[in-house]
């Protein structure tokens, strides 16, 4: 997760990521992490179905894309494998309208539980996560490359509310 929620967000809408946007997903993802994820990996995810989404500005003409979301739905929970807000639209409250959105659609598919991984360095998703009432449950050894060598991953975990209870 990258970016802060701070000010108010400016008026959104989301809509299904496609392979055709994938080009843009991966110009914020190659600017907000040292270890982005590849092309393959956002085809792999649109193609299976995961839920995939963008959070976007209408302009007059065309929209911007300010980030995404990436999140597995199984039956009992949800796992939230990516959410990316551009630098431009960070502490705009982008993360926050991604991660509501995120979380009434696992309401919506009967999931209990919502998991996602944070690197223990990432002290700003961190805090956004804590914030939003995640709360960490686990650790996965060597799970990030990183500058030098390896990092591990905390896992969150979160209970499934209406979506509406993200502050």
């Amino acid at each position: 997760m990258s970016g802060t929620a701070s000010e108010p967000a400016p008026k959104l809408v989301t809509r299904a990521l496609t392979v055709a946007d994938i080009p843009d997903v991966l110009a914020i993802e190659e600017s907000v992490y040292d270890f982005p994820w590849p092309r393959r990996a956002f085809e792999h995810c649109v193609r299976r179905g995961y839920h995939c989404v963008l959070a976007c500005e209408q302009g007059p003409r065309e929209e911007e894309v300010c980030g995404y979301a990436v999140m597995d739905v199984q039956p009992a929970q949800v796992h939230i494998c990516n959410v990316s807000v551009s630098t431009a639209h960070q502490g705009q409250g982008v993360g926050q309208f991604l991660m509501r959105t995120l979380m009434c659609h696992a309401r919506m598919c009967g999931a209990a539980h919502a998991y996602l991984e944070v690197r223990p360095s990432n002290h700003a998703a961190r805090a956004f996560y804590d914030h939003l009432g995640f709360r960490q449950v686990g650790l996965k050894r060597d799970y990030y490359r990183a500058q030098v060598g390896v990092e591990d991953a905390y896992v969150y975990r979160r209970a499934i509310g209406s979506g509406e209870d993200i502050p």
